[in-house]
């Protein structure tokens, strides 16, 4: 992530912005899902309540309180004044989101995507010659051969013959539309299957198109609310857990190289209630937003003319058996 590509598939980008504050609730959704299926990972969290300097005051009595709070469920709120009729709940809200330019590119051009054709009607209009039987197919030569009633003018080199399998084979050239001598090539050897109606077609059966993005560095400030203080704590140590434990999953949602900073019960808050306890964890990291930009045009044929004295060349001469590249007997 971060940083220019060259051309790929459609499948190996997210293409859309990035909602950190969703990425962190998916994460902590699944967390606590998690500890509602094994209530004993609460014990691994808080293992030091069994220790000697803690056991008399908290120990398993204390333990098990945690997991019947966690198990009454927690809820996400995206605003402050929702929270108190939520508890306990954690709040996500947004603090800071700030393009990174030292990850900045030239017109924020981040690569080449391609996408393959699936849509049935556009499909159907990359066929240029449907429906013809060849009248015949030299394996030797790879010469296709056709009647006269097919029209190979807007037939080129790199267009597709598909046969009757709907097996595909590039045209490499040897287009002759000369009534009586109508042919096109493919590679020698091939063994399509012509015993039926074939098509010609473009082949270009994909899009291409430029990406556009910005990597930005964004905070995530969690609130972690609750009517008790200590519990407060509590619940604060297993959201802090869970981030720690599931970066990767973080990573693989596309909010990456995160770390965090907690406060304590002092922060100043736009919305207070008596009885609501709340401690912050801000979240930091980066996100990469992307978005499809211009559409490239893309040729699937150069036609080049290069002129040459009849008495200077021929066909013979020119080693051209292969009718890639002909003389133009009007020249």
């Amino acid at each position: 992530m971060g940083g220019s590509r060259n051309s790929t598939s459609i499948s190996e980008f997210i293409m859309a912005f990035i909602f950190p504050e969703l990425v962190i609730e998916s994460v902590l959704r699944e967390g606590f899902d998690s500890l509602q299926a094994t209530p004993t990972l609460i014990d691994d969290v808080f293992g030091t309540f069994t220790e000697p300097y803690l056991v008399s005051k908290y120990g398993v009595p204390e333990l098990n309180r945690i997991k019947n709070e966690i198990l009454n469920d927690v809820s996400f709120v995206h605003s402050f004044p929702t929270a108190e009729t939520k508890t306990p709940c954690v709040s996500i809200q947004l603090l800071s989101d700030d393009e990174d330019v030292r990850l900045a590119s030239l017109d924020d051009y981040h690569g080449i995507v391609e996408e393959a054709i699936t849509d049935p009607i556009t499909l159907a209009g990359l066929i240029i010659v449907n429906n013809f039987t060849p009248t015949s197919y030299d394996a030797t030569t790879g010469t296709v051969y056709v009647s006269d009633s097919v029209n190979l003018s807007t037939i080129h080199a790199n267009h597709v013959f598909e046969d009757v399998n709907q097996d595909e084979f590039i045209i490499t050239g040897g287009i002759i539309n000369t009534l009586g001598a109508k042919q096109f090539q493919i590679d020698a050897g091939s063994t399509p299957n012509i015993v039926g109606f074939c098509d010609i077609k473009s082949g270009i059966n994909f899009t291409r198109n430029e990406i556009r993005g910005l990597v930005s560095n964004v905070k995530v400030l969690l609130g972690v609310h609750t009517k008790e203080p200590l519990f407060t704590k509590f619940l604060y140590t297993l959201v802090k857990y869970f981030i720690l434990s599931r970066k990767k999953d973080l990573l693989n949602r596309c909010f990456f190289g995160t770390t965090f900073q907690g406060s304590d019960f002092a922060r100043n808050m736009d919305y207070q209630a008596d009885l609501l306890y709340t401690r912050f964890l801000t979240i930091s990291g980066k996100v990469e937003d992307n978005w499809l930009a211009d559409s490239i045009q893309i040729t699937d044929n150069v036609e080049s003319v290069v002129l040459i004295d009849r008495d200077v060349a021929d066909a013979a001469t020119l080693g051209i058996e292969d009718f890639t590249i002909q003389p133009d007997d009007n020249a």
